[in-house]
């Protein structure tokens, strides 16, 4: 939950001023914000898993309206008494805009691709909430052996 909290706070704060419409913060356009972070979470005695974040959240104030635009890259490191067991990458591309109709639009893409001792996934969906009703929504996932 925290892993979430840290990913998540940026953008949903941006996304509130976007809503509540007039900021300072979105007139300026484009304004940019790093989302580089890194930590780790030890979950003794189980695993430790680390995180290391790169991306950027995008903001603009535009016709016909504001924007959040996030590029972000996630790799988790899963380990077990300093021994890497597995590793996961997840790319993800997040649009909070409003439509020329004015309407309140959420689109994300995100990719996933993980290797945990010896099984090997993919993961992709894509969602777009249009007026709070899900209007696309796609999912496909795949695990195997090695």
């Amino acid at each position: 939950m925290h892993r979430l909290v840290r990913l998540l706070a940026p953008v949903l704060a941006v996304a509130a001023l976007a809503v509540a419409g007039g900021s300072q913060a979105l007139a300026a356009s484009p304004t940019s914000q790093d989302l580089s972070d890194a930590w780790c979470f030890d979950d003794s005695p189980w695993y430790t898993y680390c995180f290391d974040v790169t991306g950027k959240a995008e903001f603009t104030d535009s016709k016909p309206g504001s924007a959040v635009i996030v590029h972000q890259k996630v790799v988790t490191t899963i380990s077990l008494g300093g021994v890497v067991l597995g590793q996961s990458t997840e790319l993800t591309n997040d649009r909070f805009f409003f439509g020329n109709d004015g309407v309140a639009v959420y689109h994300t893409v995100t990719n996933t691709k993980s290797r945990f001792l010896d099984e090997t996934c993919h993961y992709q969906a894509v969602l777009q909430i249009r007026d709070f009703d899900v209007t696309i929504d796609h999912v496909n996932s795949s695990c195997g052996s090695d």
